[in-house]
């Protein structure tokens, strides 16, 4: 397939632009509308920040969700407004930022045809141009991961700097949301498997790797014992999670259990009485646990991530213009499906050695689903990776050679 030429690429890039300021300036964060409660945790803990309060909610201090969203927030609030429509701001700018660091990914990955594609979707792809509108951490974490899969597999040949970048990259995308943390060596391993990185220079990424990751997560957890009375290493919101996930009323996605989640004011103890519920359930159910697997990944895979905020963009965009755009996410989405999965059985059909960067694609849908089957599976959740569900779908228009791939 023919690249498309700059005129396109710059077309595209200058609509992407427009519509990603256009859905911001058009959504109104608050009030909240179902999937979208975080908003109100990001914003109040990040006017605490802005106040110089502390990481706190509703006046307490609080690990309930990892900081680094809440600390960027405060950032755009120092330097604009400490009002909602800064933060949708500042996730415009990170929703640019994705593109140029995907294209950049590609471009290494796959070559300079695989870049403009990349550069084509990414632009104007439905979810990336709805998800910078919601005050939420996904689009944050999607920059991350793909800074660090990028600077990792640069720095793997180039020097120190790409290591240093990829060590903070992992252990901030992991401070958004926790799953980044299982991503964070898997670049080096798949270098040094199927790349032949030297064992040297293998050792030396992981060292760097995780150990940017550990020491984060060791200030982190030292904060969280002197604040909470629990050294907590990354959020207190998993067992929460874990119980939404597997109770009664539960089917692979978010269910209330019977008698709502904990409540007693202790985010420690609501998490311990969580998780334990969650797991009694497990205990007492496998089988029933074992059949929501596949429905967990299901609701992981099967819908565009702006389509988790169908009510919110219906209430404040109207039936009509939410429906229409809900439509355009999920039809982008089954689209990348399709491509992603032809791309993927296109380079394993051909045989002989396939390269790093089609084990680095497989490797991170394999453990960002791996993580989730504990807890549930939603659409949202997808959207981190999603930028590597567009260098999959572009396999095909990659002008390289097999054992590159």
């Amino acid at each position: 397939m023919t690249p498309p030429g700059r005129r396109i690429l710059l077309g595209a890039v200058l609509l992407g632009v427009v519509l990603r300021l256009a859905v911001a300036l058009s959504i109104p964060v608050f009030p909240t509308v179902a999937n979208t409660w975080d908003s109100n945790f990001y914003h109040e803990s990040a006017l605490s920040l802005t106040r110089g309060q502390g990481y706190e909610f509703q006046g307490q201090p609080t690990a309930f969700f990892p900081p680094a969203f809440p600390v960027a927030l405060s950032g755009a609030y120092r330097i604009l407004d400490p009002v909602a429509r800064s933060g949708q701001m500042l996730n415009v700018l990170l929703s640019l930022a994705l593109c140029g660091i995907t294209v950049l990914a590609a471009r290494s990955f796959l070559g300079r045809a695989a870049g403009r594609w990349a550069l084509l979707i990414m632009a104007l792809e439905p979810s990336q141009i709805l998800m910078p509108a919601f005050l939420m951490s996904e689009t944050l974490c999607a920059t991350l991961l793909m800074l660090l899969f990028l600077a990792a597999w640069r720095g793997a040949w180039r020097g120190w700097l790409w290591l240093v970048v990829a060590g903070l990259a992992g252990a901030a995308a992991g401070m958004t949301r926790g799953h980044g943390f299982l991503l964070v060596p898997l670049v080096p391993l798949v270098l040094f498997v199927r790349d032949g990185l030297p064992r040297a220079r293998f050792v030396i990424m992981l060292l760097v790797l995780l150990g940017v990751s550990a020491g984060t997560i060791s200030l982190w957890a030292t904060r969280n014992q002197a604040k909470l009375g629990r050294a907590v290493p990354v959020a207190t919101n998993g067992g929460i999670n874990l119980l939404l996930g597997n109770n009664v009323n539960a089917w692979g996605g978010r269910a209330e259990p019977p008698g709502g989640v904990p409540q007693t004011g202790n985010e420690i103890v609501d998490e311990r009485i969580a998780a334990d519920r969650a797991m009694e359930f497990v205990r007492r159910n496998p089988g029933r646990f074992v059949a929501t697997l596949p429905l967990k990944v299901i609701r992981l895979w099967s819908f565009g991530p702006a389509v988790t905020y169908r009510a919110e963009l219906r209430t404040k965009l109207g039936n009509t213009v939410g429906w229409t755009v809900t439509g355009l996410a999920q039809a982008s989405h089954f689209a990348l499906l399709i491509l992603g999965a032809l791309g993927l059985y296109g380079v394993a059909r051909r045989g002989g050695r396939a390269g790093p960067a089609f084990h680095l694609i497989l490797g991170v849908f394999a453990i960002w689903t791996l993580g989730h089957l504990p807890f549930l599976g939603g659409a949202r959740y997808l959207f981190p990776i999603q930028p590597l569900l567009v260098l999959a779908a572009i396999l095909p228009a990659a002008r390289v050679s097999d054992n590159e791939v």
